[in-house]
């Protein structure tokens, strides 16, 4: 397909959602690996899962807490992820909703 005729159609959306825009999370939700490279040639990993037929990227910072959460209580069924900050200052903190019995 010619680029001109796949722009005429095409609409600008975030192909990974921030997963902070997630309500709540199942630790049984299923995460893959994808795979990137940048400009210039670095390649470069995130975690991804999905919700509602959405990515998400599941920041590496966000991994670390939930296994900490899991060590403590496996009970945990669900979380949140709240951001604080912005740029390089971003922070992610991990916020359990559920747990089980």
């Amino acid at each position: 397909m010619e680029i001109k005729t796949f722009v005429k159609d095409f609409e600008v959306k975030e192909l990974i959602g921030d997963i902070t825009e997630v309500e709540e999370i199942s630790v049984d939700c299923e995460i893959t690996e994808q795979e990137f490279t940048k400009k210039d040639g670095e390649v470069f990993k995130i975690y991804v899962i999905t919700v509602n037929n959405k990515p998400y990227r599941l920041p590496v910072s966000v991994l670390g807490q939930l296994k900490t959460q899991l060590e403590e209580n496996p009970k945990v069924k669900t979380f949140k992820v709240i951001k604080k900050g912005k740029g390089l200052a971003t922070e992610y903190v991990v916020v359990i909703v559920k747990w089980g019995g």
